[in-house]
């Protein structure tokens, strides 16, 4: 943007000139020795220091740590300088460093990362279950609110009819981003609170594995650099940790009344944060409940989605999908033949009822199985969805 940016090891602020004017810029901690500077397009600075690269992010007085050297730190010598050459595409870093003793003449690649803000970040209370206590985060992102859903639309990926399904059923469901390691399985995560399982193969662990085919440089950042891995076997471990090992490690420290952070908790809620991931969470309650609405209720011959046509009706069996979806297909199946006990002229063929028809017919049947869902606290959910109401 036609400025240049200055250090020198004798000083603590970074000089930025702009057509001959000079601004110095501070940030918290001071410098420390700092000998080289670079600053990417986004205006986020990165400075080679004693002992460490730091990143100063745009528009923030404070800076961290980012510098991984081989999956450790770097070693705290004397004259350790850090010298930055350049950044590639991957937002990792090439440096020089003076001390040739440790290092020789190599020139070093710093992959950068933010684990350590992740888990000093995300803070998880201790939520019991079964006498015992785990982590729970609720995270801060609502699937209502998410901010793609025009573009999704748009580019044609949904349909606004989806898009009014999916929030809708949003106050039942998690946040984009919400984690928790205190229930029966090694942990659930995201809007559909999927799980990692103690013998794998769980729904979240089939989710991160296609997210690592889909964007492995994300998943790469957000995954394996923080400690986390998901095999060809779709399971999910912490540095090499699976299982009930796994699961036990998760809720250790975590007692009544404690609010505590979790080194590996902390960057799962970062991973599920990025825009990429959200992403991901949405399309997949988007298939989701285009998959649903093609079930064909036991006993029947026409779909879930002939039966149901309004946003109620579909949000109503989405909801019961994510949380039960073996029991979606008799519960609809009861509440057919409820319904058909009592209304014996009603077509048997929902593709022939009249709209005035469908109207009275969908949200009786919708009363029936909102409430008697098999799932816990079924009414309580179908009232947010008003039920019969």
């Amino acid at each position: 943007k036609g400025s240049v940016y200055t250090v020198g090891p004798k000083y603590v602020f970074v000089s930025k000139w702009t057509d001959g004017n000079v601004e110095y810029l501070t940030r918290n901690p001071k410098l420390n020795h700092p000998t080289s500077v670079l600053v990417d397009n986004e205006g986020n600075i990165y400075i080679g220091e004693l002992n460490q690269i730091t990143l100063w992010p745009a528009k923030s007085n404070e800076s961290l740590a980012i510098v991984k050297i081989n999956g450790s730190n770097g070693s705290v010598l004397n004259n350790n300088y850090k010298n930055i050459i350049q950044m590639d595409n991957d937002g990792s870093l090439y440096l020089l460093s003076t001390d040739q003793e440790l290092f020789g003449t190599k020139i070093l690649k710093y992959q950068c990362n933010n684990c350590a803000s992740c888990i000093t970040n995300n803070r998880f209370t201790a939520q019991k279950y079964h006498e015992k206590y785990g982590p729970l985060y609720k995270g801060k992102f609502n699937l209502s609110g998410y901010t793609g859903w025009s573009h999704l639309v748009k580019s044609g990926q949904a349909t606004n009819d989806e898009k009014v399904i999916i929030s809708a059923m949003a106050e039942n469901e998690g946040n984009l981003d919400a984690v928790q390691a205190y229930g029966s399985e090694v942990l659930t995560a995201g809007a559909m609170q999927k799980t990692v399982k103690i013998s794998g193969k769980g729904e979240f662990e089939q989710q991160v594995y296609e997210f690592k085919q889909e964007y492995p440089r994300v998943y790469n950042e957000q995954f394996e650099m923080c400690g986390w891995n998901v095999s060809a076997k779709m399971q999910m471990s912490f540095r090499g940790k699976t299982g009930l090992i796994l699961k036990n490690y998760l809720r250790e420290g975590f007692t009544k009344s404690v609010k505590n952070t979790s080194e590996a908790l902390g960057p799962i809620v970062c991973a599920i944060s990025s825009p990429e991931f959200q992403l991901k969470q949405v399309k997949d309650f988007i298939k989701r409940l285009r998959d649903v609405l093609k079930i064909i209720p036991t006993g029947f011959t026409y779909t879930i989605g002939d039966y149901f046509k309004s946003p109620l009706g579909q949000a109503t069996t989405l909801d019961h999908h994510v949380n039960r979806p073996a029991y979606v297909k008799t519960n609809v199946s009861t509440a057919l033949n409820n319904f058909y006990r009592k209304n014996k002229d009603a077509s048997k063929n929902p593709r022939e009822w009249t709209v005035q028809q469908r109207s009275t017919y969908e949200r009786e049947i919708l009363e029936d199985y909102g409430v008697h869902r098999t799932m816990t606290d079924a009414n309580i959910r179908c009232r947010i969805f008003y039920c019969g109401e």
